[in-house]
């Protein structure tokens, strides 16, 4: 393990230790707490919070670009975590298949950009959750630290459920290009898949494209309109699948 490495993981361990201290003493040591503890029964909002603020200062430490968290980003890691804590699976996809791809396409089709997540499930006694989610975010030793403080997320959202004595936490991370908005059909395109969106300050639309899936060499780039929106445009049938792009990397892969 690096130094920064060890740093960035000492430093996650000490914060959520810190909630486990403050978790396991509120009610057990005869005084009753001046301001909102960090776990209040059922409710995860505190501890989403307090996972928010360390991923904020492992990025800070590392010397990297804030993450901003957003209500897109947070949905997609809530939508997981509560779907694990009240079902009692731990994995990437539910037991339907459903992955963070495709339910980033079911809530938020227009998010172009890439998205990764971290998750843990854990049946805790209410005293004990923050040590758990500490055990658990660091059993992959410094990889989930090294994971969060890379330069390229510029995305953040956490989630956190409790359902039937499970709790579920989800962290989605994530690159986000553009926003797609309604398909367009008109004299210009009217055949084909073709879609307007509004691109990210620090993204050229130069280097954003689409093309049919898998065929990098029918690759189109984007049209600028004005100022920051664009236009995409693909030869496609309807129902095919569309890869949205950026560079060489794809962000959404979606059906036309």
């Amino acid at each position: 393990m690096s130094a920064t490495s060890a740093v960035l993981v000492s430093l996650l361990l000490a914060g959520v230790l810190l909630l486990a201290r403050q978790i396991a003493s509120w009610g057990n040591d005869g005084r009753t707490p001046r301001r909102r503890s960090a776990w209040l029964g059922p409710d995860p909002v505190e501890v989403e919070r307090a996972l928010a603020r360390l991923a904020a200062e492992l990025r800070s430490t590392a010397g990297v670009q804030t993450a901003t968290e957003t209500p897109a980003v947070a949905e997609l890691a809530r939508h997981h975590a509560h779907d694990m804590a009240s079902r009692g699976f731990c994995a990437d996809a539910d037991p339907e298949g459903v992955d963070l791809q495709e339910r980033r396409r079911r809530l938020h089709p227009g998010f172009a950009g890439i998205v990764e997540q971290w998750f843990c499930l854990v049946e805790p006694d209410p005293a004990h959750t923050a040590e758990g989610l500490a055990g658990n975010l660091l059993h992959r030793e410094d990889k989930v630290a090294e994971w969060l403080a890379q330069d390229k997320w510029n995305r953040i959202g956490v989630g956190l459920a409790i359902e039937s004595g499970r709790m579920g936490c989800c962290v989605v991370v994530a690159t986000h290009w553009a926003t797609l908005h309604t398909g367009l059909k008109g004299d210009l395109h009217p055949s084909g898949w073709t879609v307007e969106g509004s691109a990210e300050p620090t993204v050229a639309i130069e280097q954003l494209g689409a093309r049919p899936a898998g065929r990098a060499t029918a690759r189109r780039p984007a049209v600028i309109v004005e100022d920051r929106r664009f236009q995409l445009h693909v030869d496609v049938a309807a129902g095919e699948w569309v890869e949205i792009v950026c560079g060489e990397n794809v962000g959404l892969r979606r059906k036309s």
